[in-house]
């Protein structure tokens, strides 16, 4: 929608493979009027999550650190840590 596209049913094609609404679905959901009060907001958080997503891995790696640091001042008998919830997401 930001970059110009503005066919539905070519929109519905991008959709994360996790949705689970059917195509006609999301290409009704897509018929809309594409007003620039409206995509300039769009585009504007598109940028700051593109933005945001370049610095996922340096707070990774912070938090990494930190874990490490933390564990090395446990006392030798503190109980484990539980397995990670989810797994780390590729980099």
């Amino acid at each position: 929608m930001v970059a110009g596209e503005r066919n539905p049913a070519a929109l519905a094609q991008l959709r994360h493979a996790r949705v689970q609404a059917s195509e006609e679905v999301v290409v009704k959901s897509l018929v809309r009027d594409y007003r620039r009060e409206h995509l300039f907001p769009l585009g504007q958080s598109l940028e700051a999550y593109r933005y945001y997503q370049t610095l996922i891995p340096t707070c990774d790696q912070e938090i990494e650190e930190q874990l490490q640091n933390f564990d090395s001042q446990l006392p030798s008998d503190a109980p484990q840590l539980p397995p990670e919830r989810y797994p780390h997401r590729p980099r």
